[in-house]
């Protein structure tokens, strides 16, 4: 939710400690519900997302910033995986413009055969 990416990565590592940590999360560009879905993944979030970057485009940009020992790792996020797929699905039918009941009667339905994998 930044303007300037490298700004704020190169900020963060001029505040951090020598041997300091800087933990990132975002969105996982190249994911599987990002290729179903196009133009429609939730979390590409226009505006608000600017950037949207890959493994390997987040590894070089913490690298030119002066980060060393760059681990970069992907995690499936259960508190947000259904709840991304399913907006993503609402998206996709616009149904995000629609009613209240019509949302609220479609989320019902699309997460309540995911509710015992998430362990909800």
């Amino acid at each position: 939710h930044v303007p300037i990416a490298k700004q704020y990565v190169e900020k963060a590592y001029a505040l951090l400690k020598p041997g300091g940590y800087l933990f990132i999360e975002l969105p996982r560009y190249h994911s599987f519900e990002s290729r179903l879905f196009g133009s429609h993944w939730f979390h590409l979030d226009l505006p608000r997302h600017t950037f949207h970057f890959t493994p390997d485009g987040i590894q070089f940009l913490l690298q030119r910033a002066g980060f060393k020992d760059v681990s970069v790792r992907q995690v499936l996020a259960w508190e947000y995986a259904p709840w991304g797929i399913v907006a993503s699905i609402l998206t996709l039918f616009s149904l995000r413009e629609e009613g209240r009941w019509v949302r609220r009667s479609l989320l019902f339905v699309l997460v309540l055969p995911i509710l015992p994998v998430a362990g909800i």
